[in-house]
């Protein structure tokens, strides 16, 4: 009776250093397991990572592109702005110079109308 407990003793030592055995060896594919997909993680991440900072500075590149556009639509709407405003200025300047020289003839032609008027009056 004594050995056949030895033996049972024996049998499930046995089963449990297989059992061990074999749970180490699955915590060690676990471990390897866990440890690839973090490296996956950590390259995606700087992948990632690479990609946010490409587009990063494509978007400061684009908001100093749109703002040297603005600057340059800016100066070329303050530009034809002076233009037009000279433009203005010069035909409002004809435009008092021709009603001068009209009152001035029409001064002098009613002068002298006046004068031949006068004359005949005399």
């Amino acid at each position: 009776r004594g050995k056949r407990f030895v033996s049972e003793i024996e049998k499930l030592s046995d089963a449990f250093v297989a059992k061990k055995e074999r749970c180490d060896k699955d915590l060690k594919t676990i471990y390897a397991l866990n440890e690839e997909v973090e490296e996956r993680e950590d390259t995606r991440n700087a992948i990632n990572q690479k990609h946010l900072s490409a587009f990063e500075n494509f978007l400061k590149e684009d908001k100093k592109e749109r703002m040297n556009n603005l600057k340059l639509i800016e100066d070329a709407l303050a530009k034809e702005k002076t233009r037009q405003v000279r433009f203005v200025d010069t035909l409002f300047s004809e435009l008092v110079r021709l009603r001068e020289d009209t009152f001035r003839s029409r001064t002098i032609a009613s002068l002298k109308g006046d004068i031949k008027v006068h004359r005949g009056l005399i």
